[in-house]
């Protein structure tokens, strides 16, 4: 999670605890006060890998993660003032049947952002457009972007409207991923960027 600006300290009000190996490790949202006290607001049990922060404003984050005991990913708005972190209401992503894999999260513009993960035990990438009012998450339609097993995914925004999406199959591929409005079109063609498959 990166921040700028005045909240250069808020950086680290957020923490991923680390995982070792295969583990699977409850992952924390504390509120760090000037004087070192710290309040936990947010603890749940998730796969390390599946949690991604975002910038949305300068006081505002967009987090999305994997919780292993609903099998579902979640994302929610986290609006930071001085020194209060205030947690919103939670938003399904993936309603069951997901798996305990990566997922990844990119800012498209200022009301939307585009998500991607691992579903149907790991066989399928899927990917929705979150739209962000206040702090209020909603998702366009889900969309498959890939078949075929895999355990490491990344997006990374180009234009407004274009990702580069980079996953593990076989190999490491890549495809350019564009939105519209709330909805997520069909990949283009993917691209071996490597003769053999490795975890991003």
């Amino acid at each position: 999670c990166s921040w700028t600006g005045d909240g250069i300290m808020l950086a680290n009000r957020l923490m991923n605890k680390s995982v070792l190996g295969a583990a699977t490790v409850n992952w924390a949202l504390w509120d760090h006060t000037l004087d070192g006290a710290k309040t936990m607001i947010k603890n749940v049990a998730v796969f390390s890998p599946s949690v991604s922060c975002e910038k949305l404003d300068t006081d505002k984050l967009l987090v999305t993660w994997y919780d292993y005991d609903t099998d579902n990913y979640y994302a929610q708005v986290v609006t930071i003032s001085d020194t209060t972190i205030t947690t919103n209401t939670s938003y399904v992503i993936n309603d069951g049947n997901d798996s305990v894999m990566q997922s990844a999260l990119t800012i498209l513009d200022s009301g939307r952002a585009l998500f991607a993960c691992y579903t149907n035990s790991g066989t399928t990438i899927e990917a929705r457009v979150l739209s962000i009012s206040g702090t209020t998450v909603s998702a366009g339609t889900q969309r498959t972007l890939a078949s075929s097993p895999a355990s490491s995914i990344r997006l990374c925004k180009v234009d407004t409207d274009k990702c580069i999406m980079i996953y593990t199959g076989a190999t490491n591929l890549a495809a350019v991923v564009t939105t519209s409005g709330a909805s997520v079109n069909a990949p283009g063609s993917t691209l071996s960027v490597s003769a053999a498959s490795n975890s991003l």
